[in-house]
């Protein structure tokens, strides 16, 4: 086993006298699996599956593990393949669950009132329209969001990324 330095000496020992309920968070994208252009084609590295599985195998008065990203709550769940018990915040916490016993999601999604569905559908037009200006960009349509993906729209991502601040600004001006 390697040696801890000073700080992760202290961590684990404060780690090993703490009582109450540790809770365990972690992002997905960029820290359990690597950022990729196709958000459908990233896995979970083989080493964090191992962390989560062992996380999982805690005692759950103790330790609580919980994943949270921008994707929707099931294809988190899906790619991550997190231990029963494991809590789940999806699109930016707008979704949120738990993994149950049998894999299966229990999930509760915020509601929109209809001035911010509204609001949304505004949006959804005009992030439609400014996606069709640059190839390589994309929309990602979710329950309470709507996203414009540019990481592979090359050199015109800089514009397409000021024409969207704009309209999430003023809503009513898109």
């Amino acid at each position: 086993m390697r040696q801890l330095n000073g700080a992760a000496q202290r961590a684990a020992a404060a780690f090993t006298a703490h009582r109450g309920l540790l809770i365990i968070a972690s992002d997905f994208d960029g820290v359990l699996a690597p950022l990729v252009d196709d958000p459908a084609a990233s896995r979970v590295l083989p080493r964090s599956a191992r962390a989560l599985a062992a996380l999982g195998g805690a005692d759950p008065k103790r330790v609580r593990l919980a994943l949270v990203s921008g994707r929707r709550l099931a294809d988190l769940a899906a790619l991550a393949s997190p231990p029963p018990g494991t809590l789940l915040y999806g699109t930016h916490g707008a979704e949120s669950g738990v993994i149950e016993e049998d894999g299966t999601v229990s999930a509760v999604t915020s509601a929109l009132t209809d001035q911010q569905l509204a609001t949304l559908e505004e949006l959804r037009t005009h992030a439609g329209k400014i996606s069709q200006s640059a190839r390589g960009a994309w929309l990602e349509n979710k329950s309470t969001s709507v996203v414009l993906h540019t990481r592979l729209a090359g050199e015109s991502a800089g514009l397409l990324r000021g024409q969207t601040r704009v309209c999430h600004v003023r809503p009513r001006r898109c």
